[in-house]
């Protein structure tokens, strides 16, 4: 197994209060009952996995969960030397992934708002 590497993303915002938000798109704490209840993760997005963190808790959120970020917390994201949204197994993710996994996510999100699908 290769090391994991800290990385440390920080951004520091006046506001200590909690917001509430439709989605979170990284570095989020969720209960597995939550996720099952919310239909689970998608797993036809590409192994680079774009944007299904904002699937996963948009669907949260439309099952009625209150979605809450605490502006002025600091997440230390340790992210695997492979693997990852832009390389998998030591090579760069095509941009094809992420134009597939954007194209998934445009149509999931649009079937679950009741509105139709961007074409193709």
């Amino acid at each position: 197994m290769k090391p994991m590497t800290p990385l440390l993303h920080q951004t520091l915002s006046p506001d200590v209060n909690l917001k509430e938000a439709e989605h979170i798109n990284s570095c989020f704490l969720v209960s597995g009952s939550a996720v099952d209840a919310s239909g689970g993760i998608c797993l036809d997005y590409s192994p680079a996995g774009h944007r299904w963190e904002s699937d996963l808790t948009y669907h949260m959120f439309k099952k009625g969960y209150t979605l809450l970020v605490q502006p002025r917390a600091i997440a230390w994201h340790y992210a695997s030397l492979e693997g990852g949204i832009r390389v998998t197994k030591g090579v760069p993710n095509p941009e094809s992934y992420w134009i597939a996994d954007q194209n998934l996510f445009d149509r999931r999100m649009a079937e679950l708002d009741g509105t139709n699908p961007p074409a193709i």
